[in-house]
């Protein structure tokens, strides 16, 4: 529901992207330790540190696609007019510059894979996956049986 409220409330394409991948790296430092908690004290998780991290990143994992296929679906549905808006910017900015015609498209190329739903979607999933991993280890530390 984050997701979705960030999309609709902010107009700038990188604060959209900030903190949609903020909010979702909260969701995985807050439902990591919860899980492992409760997984240990239901007696389905081994005492051993590796299996349960192994658990934890299990649970980020499934989180994470889940977020990848969200943010991807909303990228294409309210994300265009932020990625319309920011091309535009820069189509501006580079005609107000000293470069050539051919250093232009090439900025502007880069710049169309760069701003994609794909690859916003990869830097916001690798984000939570990354968050996850570190947040699984402190909890597979920390919480003792």
């Amino acid at each position: 529901m984050a997701n979705v409220f960030i999309f609709r409330t902010y107009t700038e394409l990188s604060e959209v992207a900030a903190y949609s991948v903020f909010a979702n790296c909260m969701v995985v430092l807050t439902m990591v330790p919860l899980y492992t908690v409760l997984r240990l004290r239901a007696g389905d998780l081994e005492s051993q540190m590796p299996s349960r991290v192994k658990t934890s990143v299990k649970a980020v994992a499934a989180f994470a696609l889940l977020v990848g296929m969200l943010g991807f679906v909303l990228f294409n549905t309210l994300g265009d007019y932020l990625i319309g808006e920011r091309m535009a910017l820069l189509v501006e900015r580079l005609a107000a510059s000293d470069l050539t015609a051919e250093e232009q498209a090439r900025h502007i190329s880069s710049a169309e894979r760069i701003y994609s739903p794909g690859v916003q979607v990869l830097f916001s999933t690798m984000a939570v996956l990354f968050t996850g991993f570190i947040s699984a280890i402190v909890a597979g530390v920390a919480v003792r049986r």
